[in-house]
């Protein structure tokens, strides 16, 4: 028997095949959520979006005709397709089996973290979610609401079922990262937009109080590091505007997979 240690219990699997045949599966079940949480993105990446997008067909992005099915099986239809759109010949971004490959991972990562349940699940459709607008903001500058009003709807799950944070938490993380973001507005005008007050809050309420300290001082010191290395190099300036939803996202999974950790260090060095 091998034993699968994790912070909500331990799981007993037969052998070492077996092991890696239900991380397999799970890896391959992210990546098949990852290609439509990426497609999704890409399609959102504007105020303008609606979720009827949802029920189109993929279509290359160069010529317009529909992709064939083959072609959309996550990680094999990119090397089926030889890296090349099947009608105009234009080359396939490697983004796509990339950010397949991602989600895949967040998913192994959200299994081991909070064992194998609905409560996995959960927090993997949160940080798909979360990624997701980051890429959208990072493409365009813009938080769609189409995929914050969503992330707010499963971030209540954990709250409402008592499972990592009790209500109060999730309350108190909701109001922690939203009334922040909205003071820094107040104070810095045009520093942070609505959108991210929104899509903070919504972190909050899926994190909770404690680890809602992790995300936002993750999000803060790599967006600060980030900026003024990109406006030093880009000679632009450290003024320059930069996205910041890709830090919120980053700061979520450091939140996530380490925050508690990260907690327990603070406290052994402060107490």
């Amino acid at each position: 028997m091998r034993m699968i240690r994790t912070r909500y219990g331990v799981h007993w699997f037969h052998d070492m095949n077996t092991v890696f045949f239900v991380y397999f599966m799970l890896f391959y079940f992210g990546a098949i959520w990852g290609s439509f949480f990426y497609t999704l993105a890409l399609r959102c990446s504007d105020e303008t979006a609606g979720l009827s997008l949802l029920f189109e067909r993929s279509k290359c992005p160069s010529c317009g005709n529909p992709i064939r099915w083959m072609y959309l099986i996550p990680l094999f239809g990119y090397l089926f397709s030889k890296r090349r759109c099947a009608y105009c010949g234009v080359s396939i971004s490697p983004m796509y089996p990339l950010m397949e490959i991602g989600y895949g991972l967040i998913a192994v990562l959200t299994a081991y973290r909070f064992g194998i349940g609905i409560s996995a699940f959960n927090y993997f459709l949160v940080s798909s979610l979360a990624v997701s607008i980051a890429i959208a903001d990072y493409k365009t500058m813009t938080i769609p609401s189409a995929l914050v009003y969503p992330l707010f709807v499963v971030s209540l799950y954990p709250a409402f079922q008592n499972f990592d944070v009790s209500s109060a938490e999730a309350l108190g993380g909701m109001l922690l990262l939203g009334i922040f973001f909205f003071t820094m507005l107040l104070i810095f005008p045009g520093s942070f937009g609505g959108g991210d007050i929104r899509f903070a809050a919504a972190l909050g309420l899926a994190t909770g109080l404690r680890l809602s300290i992790v995300l936002l001082e993750t999000a803060l010191i790599s967006g600060a590091i980030i900026g003024i290395l990109y406006g030093i190099l880009s000679k632009r300036g450290i003024r320059i505007k930069i996205p910041f939803a890709p830090f919120l996202a980053a700061g979520l999974l450091i939140a996530l997979f380490f925050g508690r950790a990260i907690l327990d260090v603070y406290y052994r060095l402060v107490l």
